[in-house]
């Protein structure tokens, strides 16, 4: 039993490492950092400043949502779990906790999927305004790379369809499909593996 106890908290401690690697490389969006010039939250967190006094113009960053969507400010844990059949992860909202199987520890997309619910939780508890421009800007910078981007939006909004995934594992609205379908694109998968653990 300890032996199984210490491979499950070597498991725990590698998910933790993981999940904060991807944050920084794959959720500089949701997590409102603005790293470079090409970020796609640059011209709503920037703005132009003028010194009344000087008159010298300057850009200043809105850092105060960055400072509160990174997951360790509100996530309670990253855990391995056995969990019902059918599930690979899981991102629990009565307790803000992300859990993998122990089978999907290593399986870099169902850990990402589970990253996206715990961001669009996040974003829930703050103004729905920062909501509203990850929206956008998902949108405009993902339109100009999938070619029927609209198409596919319409589909796996289509009530019949949201239904079904809903009744197989929880919400996943049109905020959460753009990302996935990001995901995809900077991963190299197909589009859809991260939204659905496959390809479309």
């Amino acid at each position: 039993m300890p032996n199984k106890l210490k491979q499950r908290e070597r498991q725990e401690y590698q998910l933790f490492h993981d999940i904060y690697e991807y944050e920084a490389v794959y959720f500089d969006d949701m997590t409102f950092q603005v790293n470079d010039e090409d970020s796609i939250l640059r011209e709503f967190l920037y703005v132009e400043m003028t010194d009344l006094n000087t008159g010298t113009t300057y850009q200043r960053y809105d850092d105060t949502i960055a400072k509160l969507s990174s997951l360790k400010y509100w996530i309670s844990g990253f855990y391995v779990k056995d969990l019902p059949p059918g599930f690979a992860g899981a991102f629990n909202n009565e307790n803000g906790c992300i859990e993998i199987s122990p089978e999907h520890i290593n399986d870099k997309v169902v850990i990402l999927h589970e990253m996206i619910h715990a961001y669009i939780y996040i974003l829930s508890q703050v103004d729905d305004y920062y909501r509203d421009v990850l929206f956008l800007c998902l949108y405009k910078n993902l339109s100009s790379k999938i070619e029927d981007l609209d198409k596919l939006i319409l589909y796996h909004n289509n009530t019949w369809h949201a239904e079904i995934t809903r009744s197989q594992g929880g919400s996943h609205g049109i905020l959460f499909y753009l990302k996935s379908l990001d995901l995809d694109l900077r991963c190299g998968y197909e589009l859809g593996t991260v939204y659905r653990y496959k390809a479309l």
